[in-house]
């Protein structure tokens, strides 16, 4: 294990970037015990969304937060969150001050969520008014992260997420491209009802989709994030996650290169639900590459992304996601083409492998691979090529 991350929940209130009771008051302790553990410091933060009437910028500074036409602070609808301005000075000089204190901390790598509330404009039926009115989202978006970023310094990883695409480029290492895989788990957490939409092999297909549009971002525009992995199972439970279904997850993260994330408690997993993320085999594919300390490995492709119609995202839900979703990802690792072949469907999936992998030991299931390779539905099976690529 590399990088911890402490995610949500750490902070007394979103606006109030400091350790709440469960927490040292010094989270220089907690890091520091992280790196004594051989590990690497992680944070989770939020710094453009401001919880109403808490700690922190509400009650001291609500002026510093988007405003409606009556001077008071603007409310976002499907969070009931006010949001940061970044165009007010102060607000600009807190964000700096907020990624300077994550540094001296000692954190190396700090996820960024929700961060589209900088950007949001007046497309809303309720007039946004910002201390410099001219000025639009997205330039108030990039003036916001530049602030936090001067102050997080060179050396902190820093990874977008809840962001629009392209305004971060050249702000953020990585960038999330899929929606929130564990949500469904938080949810059963706090009673909340599971929606299908988030949920188990649905959920992975979303994932699916949204990583095979966004290859040609990664390693381009910024390092690919395409979500956590989960493997725990629970067969009367809608967002639990089989062992084939697990695999699929863990392999799309993989082949994508960018930051690998496990969200699971490692401890409460039993011995089958581990296996998947001890494979060696799999572990194999994790090699990490020397242009960065986050990133896994080099970049996939999902060949056949193209290759059939694609259905648009449709308007009742919205992870709802399209057919024909790329079958074939290819990736290279230590020169030999790796490919995986993904089942989507509901009936098993017959693909005949190059010579060059006829022989070879698939990944998953340690058999040999033949002329002919059925792929169970929602299942994927990995090889590597027999030859190295010159």
């Amino acid at each position: 294990m590399d990088v911890v991350q402490i995610d949500d929940g750490w902070q007394s209130a979103y606006g109030a970037w400091w350790p709440n009771e469960k927490f040292p008051t010094d989270l220089g302790e907690l890091t520091q015990a992280i790196k004594t553990q051989g590990g690497r410091p992680g944070i989770w933060i939020a710094p453009f969304r401001v919880e109403p009437n808490s700690l922190g910028v509400a009650t001291d500074n609500p002026d510093w937060c988007l405003q409606t036409n009556e001077g008071v602070p603007w409310r976002e609808e499907r969070h009931q969150t006010w949001c940061l301005d970044a165009t007010h000075p102060s607000a600009l000089r807190w964000l700096y001050d907020l990624g300077e204190q994550i540094k001296t901390w000692g954190f190396v790598m700090a996820k960024i969520d929700f961060t589209y509330l900088a950007a949001l404009d007046n497309s809303y039926p309720e007039p946004i008014v910002r201390y410099e009115p001219h000025v639009t989202g997205l330039e108030a978006f990039r003036r916001g992260w530049q602030a936090l970023v001067a102050g997080l310094g060179d050396d902190v990883y820093t990874l977008a997420c809840g962001t629009p695409t392209l305004p971060v480029v050249g702000l953020a290492h990585a960038n999330r491209v899929g929606h929130d895989l564990a949500m469904p788990r938080v949810f059963q957490k706090i009673g909340h009802p599971v929606d299908q939409g988030w949920t188990g092999a649905v959920g992975v297909r979303a994932q699916a989709r949204n990583a095979a549009a966004r290859w040609a971002q990664h390693s381009r525009w910024y390092e690919a994030d395409p979500e956590v992995v989960m493997t725990w199972s629970d067969p009367t439970n809608l967002a639990a996650y089989d062992t084939e279904t697990a695999r699929t997850m863990a392999t799309m993260a993989a082949l994508v290169g960018g930051p690998f994330l496990l969200a699971d408690d490692l401890c409460a997993l039993t011995q089958t639900e581990r296996s998947v993320i001890e494979n060696d085999h799999f572990l194999d594919l994790l090699i990490r590459s020397s242009s960065s300390e986050m990133k896994t490995g080099v970049p996939y492709r999902p060949i056949d992304v193209f290759a059939r119609a694609d259905k648009p995202e449709v308007s009742e839900h919205v992870y709802s996601q399209g057919d024909g979703l790329a079958e074939t990802w290819t990736t290279t690792r230590d020169n030999r083409l790796v490919v995986a072949w993904f089942n989507w469907g509901d009936s098993p999936r017959l693909v005949k492998p190059a010579p060059d992998f006829v022989g070879t030991q698939e990944v998953w299931t340690g058999e040999e691979i033949g002329a002919d390779l059925s792929v169970p539905p929602g299942a994927v099976r990995i090889a590597q090529s027999a030859s190295n690529r010159s």
